[in-house]
């Protein structure tokens, strides 16, 4: 038999922890995008007076989805690995979950820029020069955002993430029905410590953006998923809580020293953040970590959690057209009227997450659970 928690035993639906996770990794992103880098952009890049070294990691909310969409894809495939129709139904759910939202902010910056609706001038970021379009379509973005070294437009610009982890759901499930549980763990090792030789190698946008360069948060997560479902690591996890507390805590410091070596922390800041990102998942799931199971089932957070996938894609477009509408630039926070807009944009991102999650979200989510892992085929007689 297999020893796994009650709350991510098979089956067993919704977590509402790892809601809270989600919701804490999108709350990151808006403190960043929102607030700390507009707040660098306007003031010659000097980091926020008092809250700057906290805000200073809010960029790392990525690596906390990558982590979780490692722990919760990885368990997902594991789990119904044996089914005759794995990879049909996977992949049809992925497109259910990730197609419609993306590919409706794909068309509007295809309407708005091929019909002229908006001034350039006035939203510098927005509309700057863009890369091949069939490359948002097919998830390869970020391939060329490396090669490049740009983000492209602001509108799409934080579509590199999904790219990486849509380039991630091509690879894994194939590795793992093909390869033996045990030595896919061993892969996920063997990933984990290649990822920062690769950032080391290829410094800058090309080791930010690519999979394989930033696949140890994934890998630890598709490792925490694996680790859970082995005989006896949940009870020594429980056992080991004050160690695992004691890591985390212990991250701040350790990232503050690596920062006075910028090569070394560059290459070195996804793996300790991934490491921390997997001892929160892991904590969410032990019934004992009652404090942090408690911050992470905060209505907040688990409200954020849920909508997190279209707040993602839409903060920053809603950011750059606010900003341009009522400033005529940027986002920025040079003035108070500029935090006034900045808090606009953030409430019109959240109400607008709230219709596509109940209008598109919901509905394509349904119809995609609708297609059902069939249990492995009963063995042969004789």
């Amino acid at each position: 038999m297999t020893e796994t928690p009650p709350s991510i035993a098979p089956g067993s639906g919704r977590i509402p922890q790892l809601d809270g996770v989600r919701g804490l990794a999108i709350l990151m992103v808006l403190l960043w995008h929102y607030f700390a880098r507009q707040w660098m952009v306007t003031h010659a890049g000097a980091s926020v007076p008092v809250a700057g070294p906290l805000l200073g990691l809010m960029w790392s909310g990525v690596d906390l989805f990558f982590v979780l969409s490692g722990f919760l894809i990885i368990g997902i495939l594991n789990d119904n690995r044996d089914s005759p129709n794995y990879f049909r139904v996977f992949y049809l759910r992925r497109a259910c979950r990730i197609l419609p939202v993306y590919y409706l902010v794909l068309a509007a910056y295809l309407v708005v820029t091929r019909a002229g609706l908006l001034d350039a001038a006035s939203y510098p970021l927005l509309l700057k020069a863009e890369l091949p379009l069939w490359s948002y379509a097919t998830f390869t973005q970020n391939i060329f955002m490396g090669r490049g070294a740009t983000f492209g437009p602001d509108w799409l610009g934080v579509t590199w993430s999904l790219a990486v982890e849509e380039q991630f759901y091509l690879v894994a499930p194939l590795l793992l029905y093909l390869v033996p549980r045990r030595a896919f763990k061993l892969l996920c090792v063997v990933g984990i410590v290649v990822a920062p030789i690769l950032r080391a190698a290829m410094p800058g946008t090309i080791s930010f953006v690519n999979l394989p360069s930033r696949a140890d948060s994934l890998l630890l997560g598709a490792l925490l998923a694996l680790m859970v479902r082995t005989p006896g690591f949940t009870a020594r996890a429980e056992r080991s809580q004050g160690v695992l507390l004691a890591f985390a805590a212990l991250a701040v410091p350790i990232l503050a020293a690596l920062s006075q070596y910028p090569n070394v922390n560059a290459v070195l800041k996804h793996s300790v953040l991934g490491a921390v990102f997997t001892v929160l998942t892991l904590l969410a799931l032990l019934p004992s970590a009652a404090m942090t199971r408690a911050f992470l089932a905060r209505p907040a957070l688990m409200w954020l959690g849920v909508r997190s996938y279209s707040i993602y894609l839409f903060h920053e477009v809603i950011s750059g057209l606010v900003h341009g509408r009522l400033r005529g630039a940027r986002p920025g926070l040079a003035e108070w009227p500029d935090a006034l807009v900045t808090i606009s944009a953030l409430l019109l991102t959240l109400g607008l997450s709230e219709l596509s999650y109940r209008f598109i979200e919901q509905p394509f989510i349904r119809f995609g659970h609708g297609f059902k892992y069939e249990g492995p085929p009963p063995p042969r007689k004789g």
